[in-house]
């Protein structure tokens, strides 16, 4: 049986024996259904198609074995002969021929990741495939369909100071809003999960496993809240919820990652060996950097020579970047005695690396669901408070943008914590810079069924080690909680830290 026939086949098998999905009662006239399943057969296999595949494309042959399709919604749910956007699907289908009936369901970061673009997690997930489609949704706003593709980075600025970046961002956001055939008001989360919920009844599916990675944790959240008769179970990785303003905590977060990094090193002998006054050094490069200083590097990306004016925002801010992944994490003590020492190229390099965050549907997130509910009180307490990462890039560009940034107020219901008995397993980088732990443990009073496992060594998201790969199998296959084995959580460390451009002392 081909991908695409036995995508159709599960299909049908789900209307079969949930027929509130495809007609009233299919069993009272059985040519009836006969004839609606063969619709339905037709019209899945005239709208899925291959999967499109480039020369960048993540895991190329298994997206050639996925089945994509475009999907409309309309923009504005309460007006459904509005304008309408199209979403992009893509179906890795199960390597059973008769798949189980709860796909794995996979929700990007950001905000503002396309989830097609993370085809790859059907490698890692690839037991899971073994009984289950894995179901990737670009959330409204993402993807290569979206029409909010008009904010780029400035990669090419050579003053770094935040008043330049405020008004070359004023400049490039008001251009974009002017082009752009899309509302942002109608791109917050509280209607993405419409779309979600719209698409697993039109596929047919009874239930959803739902992983989330960092503000993928928010949307299944945010699912689990609204639609609770359509979760199996939920993995959440590096949690966002919805009660806490993102842009608040950015400095607290980062500077306790930062400390933790200072922490490791001073007690791994070859990184304190190499670096022993590492914090010195960061302190007298934050000192330096408190005027602004005119620096000679190479462009990472072209290796155009470049000659940059930065002060200590532009330190910070570039600092905070290597922080969020476990390898980069490890080249934070080089990359800042190389600073201290006049080579900038490590850290522009770290701090250029692209997300593929699409930037006007982040700020359609953020400005709606953090920054209209940021209390400036608490804002400029947080802003006093003498941590170790300092920098207005960090959150007073989102802040600004989001004063000519059009938002809708969302209902109150929507920022409640989740109440649920259904079975949640959250994970946390020990050292995240933007989700820590604490915001996982803030979600756990609402949640009667749910683990929550901090993963040592670990930053931003967890998913680079078999043990919770493992543990996400099993717990999708029981949705048992009380049945999980995490024993090999506690053989998991942070790696040893570079000393060089050659690696770290001991072999990796």
């Amino acid at each position: 049986m081909t991908p695409l026939r036995k995508i159709a086949a599960s299909v049908i098998v789900v209307c079969a024996l949930f027929s509130s999905a495809c007609s009233k009662d299919p069993a009272a006239d059985p040519a009836a259904a006969d004839e609606r399943l063969t619709e339905i057969y037709q019209k899945k296999v005239l709208e899925f198609s291959p999967c499109e595949r480039t020369s960048t494309t993540q895991a190329a042959s298994l997206v050639s074995e996925s089945r994509c399709m475009m999907y409309q919604r309309p923009e504005n749910p309460d007006d459904a002969n509005g304008r309408q956007i199209t979403l992009q699907v893509m179906v890795i289908p199960s390597l059973q021929s008769n798949p189980a009936l709860d796909p794995l369901v996979i929700l990007a970061g950001g905000p503002g990741q396309a989830a097609t673009e993370m085809a790859n997690l059907g490698l890692i997930f690839s037991k899971i495939r073994q009984t289950r489609d894995i179901v990737l949704l670009d959330q409204r706003g993402t993807g290569m369909l979206s029409p909010m593709r008009c904010i780029e980075s400035p990669m090419k600025l050579t003053d770094m100071s935040t008043e330049n970046l405020l008004q070359r961002q004023l400049e490039t956001i008001s251009a974009c809003l002017g082009e752009m055939q899309a509302d942002p008001r109608y791109h917050p989360t509280d209607i993405a999960i419409q779309d979600l919920e719209s698409l697993r009844v039109y596929l047919g599916y009874q239930q959803m496993n739902l992983w989330g990675g960092s503000y993928g944790t928010r949307v299944a959240l945010a699912f689990l809240q609204a639609y609770p008769a359509s979760v199996r179970t939920t993995i959440l990785d590096g949690v966002a919820p919805t009660a806490i303003s993102l842009p608040l905590y950015i400095e607290r977060d980062a500077s306790r990652s930062l400390e933790s990094v200072f922490d490791a090193c001073a007690a791994e002998p070859s990184c304190a060996g190499h670096y022993p006054d590492l914090r010195m050094r960061f302190d007298a490069l934050s000192e330096r950097f408190k005027k602004p200083q005119v620096i000679s590097v190479a462009d990472p990306v072209t290796g155009e020579a470049l000659t940059i004016s930065a002060d200590i925002d532009w330190l910070h801010g570039a600092l905070r970047s290597p922080l969020y992944g476990r390898v980069t994490q490890r080249l934070v003590p080089f990359i800042i005695e190389q600073a201290f020492a006049g080579n900038y190229a490590p850290l522009l390099s770290v701090s250029a690396i692209n997300g593929g965050i699409n930037e006007a549907m982040f700020l359609s997130v953020v400005c709606s669901e953090d920054v209209a509910r940021l209390n400036q009180a608490d804002f400029d307490q947080e802003r006093a408070q003498p941590y170790k990462l300092k920098s207005q890039h960090l959150n007073v560009p989102v802040i600004e943008a989001c004063k000519v940034w059009p938002t809708r107020t969302l209902p109150d219901s929507y920022f409640k914590p989740v109440v649920s008995d259904k079975p949640v397993l959250v994970f946390s980088g020990a050292s995240d810079p933007v989700t820590p732990p604490s915001w996982g443990e803030s979600i756990l009073p609402g949640l009667s069924n749910a683990q929550h496992f901090i993963v040592d060594g670990f930053a931003h998201n967890t998913l680079g080690t078999r043990c919770t790969v493992e543990m996400i199998t099993d717990f999708i296959e029981t949705a048992d909680l009380s049945a999980l084995d995490s024993s090999c959580l506690s053989n998991i460390k942070r790696r040893p830290f570079f000393i060089g451009t050659g690696g770290s002392a001991t072999h990796d």
